[in-house]
């Protein structure tokens, strides 16, 4: 690697630790509840038994590497820029200098907000699998390593991986069985692995009711806005054109299209951004195009941009905003009525039981602050409990005692798209209210 390659790899590194750390905050999504994941197993927690989570686990154990030496956020955003990195390389080597739009591309904050997509996460990491099975495929790498890679997909995230899977068995199989039956036979090595650790660590049954008997529960009004859901649709049809085109064989198109139940269950901005963004990556890859060698200068300076842009128009957002550090939490940015609340919470829930309703983001910046440990009671939306999910939920609550309710104020459900259950915020207002704070209200139930 040349002395151009490390300052560029070392900028992008910057740049999108930066994004994460400090200047996107907003797109951050889902990111702390899958710090959680990660930070339950690095603690010696077992997923699915000790806590729920709704999907395999190669990402959480990934993202826990780190965690093992220090549990800090930061280590977290640390590892996903060094991925972040590693998935910008693999662009340079699939599309060469065409990779510097996609690059920026991961930066737009506006519109279409692919920035979204920087964040850590088993949603990035099949996006990175689909990368890297494209730049195998089209350079007629081997073929355990093509099947390897989308074994591994299904242990990511099942409901997408089964088709990335099946599309890397299945594409050879007319010209070459012996190219498939390698890649179905590599592809099985990580989903037999998988089904070792859950029968040998007895969370399988758990396994199976936490990710696949749950679908019905999850809410299915959730819906983007018009412009996204307009943009997926014309995507999907000119994807459909080219493969029909291109007579089928193009790779590319195959999983572009396998790649669409990302938008499954949850229809809205966040996973139709990571279609979208793997979709323009194929659009990209499949125009003949070239760039001039020097477009890195002119890139760098559109994500400069782009990022000045977000902040000065979202300057009255951050002047509300201070830096506060807690366990495993530092730099957080907050308001002084939002720093209160957390204090308080923090030393009150000290040696108590607690379960937190709300926003799951808080709940584990609550768990590792106050140094507690993850439990099945980690995140409370709609279909985080498997089977019958919301029934359950409601029996166990009541068979509770000597247990407090840390409730946010700013978790809304007067709405269809509201992901928690209404009976579950009806039963536990029904407990005797002790303390209201600027952003929550604490209730306790006594024993009986």
């Amino acid at each position: 690697m040349n002395k151009n390659s490390i300052i560029k790899y070392s900028l992008l590194f910057i740049l999108f630790f930066s994004s994460m750390i400090f200047f996107y905050i907003p797109f951050r999504m889902d990111t702390y509840v899958n710090y959680g994941f990660s930070y339950g197993i690095a603690n010696g927690q077992i997923p699915y038994r000790d806590f729920n989570i709704i999907v395999p686990l190669f990402g959480p154990f990934l993202y826990s590497i780190g965690l093992l030496i220090n549990k800090s956020i930061i280590v977290y955003y640390i590892e996903q820029a060094i991925l972040l990195v590693a998935f910008c390389y693999c662009l340079f080597k699939l599309m060469k200098e065409k990779a510097w739009i996609v690059i920026v591309s991961l930066f737009c904050p506006f519109i279409f907000c692919f920035a979204y997509c920087i964040f850590p996460g088993y949603n990035f990491l099949i996006l990175f699998e689909l990368l890297l099975l494209l730049y195998f495929e089209e350079n007629n790498k081997s073929d355990k390593l093509i099947g390897l890679i989308a074994g591994i997909a299904i242990i990511t995230k099942h409901n997408i991986g089964i088709f990335i899977f099946v599309v890397a068995i299945l594409y050879p199989i007319l010209k070459n069985k012996k190219k498939s039956f390698t890649r179905f036979l590599f592809g099985l090595f990580p989903i037999i692995a998988f089904l070792i650790y859950l029968l040998v660590s007895k969370s399988l049954y758990k396994f199976i009711d936490l990710c696949f008997l749950n679908m019905s529960e999850f809410s299915n009004s959730f819906i983007a806005q018009p412009l996204y859901i307009v943009l997926l649709i014309i995507t999907v049809l000119i994807l459909l054109i080219q493969f029909i085109k291109n007579k089928s064989k193009n790779i590319s198109y195959y999983y572009a299209l396998a790649y669409l139940p990302v938008i499954y269950p949850l229809v809205e901005e966040y996973h139709v951004s990571q279609y979208l963004l793997f979709a323009f990556l194929v659009f990209i890859y499949n125009m003949k195009l070239s760039l001039p060698k020097k477009i890195n200068i002119f890139s760098f300076v559109i994500i400069f941009i782009f990022i000045i842009s977000y902040i000065l128009i979202g300057k009255s957002y951050y002047k509300r905003l201070d830096f506060y550090s807690y366990q495993n939490f530092q730099l957080e940015l907050l308001t002084q009525e939002e720093k209160k609340d957390y204090d308080y919470i923090i030393d009150f829930v000290n040696n108590k039981k607690v379960i937190y309703i709300g926003y799951p983001s808080k709940t584990i910046f609550f768990i590792s602050a106050s140094q507690s440990k993850l439990d099945n009671y980690y995140i409370l939306l709609k279909g985080n409990q498997g089977k019958n999910g919301k029934t359950k939920l409601l029996k166990r609550i009541n068979k509770e005692q000597d247990i407090y309710f840390v409730v946010s104020k700013y978790y809304s459900c007067n709405d269809k798209q509201c992901q928690l259950d209404k009976n579950l915020l009806e039963l536990v207002k029904k407990y005797k209210l002790i303390k209201q704070l600027n952003g929550f209200d604490i209730y306790y139930k006594e024993s009986w």
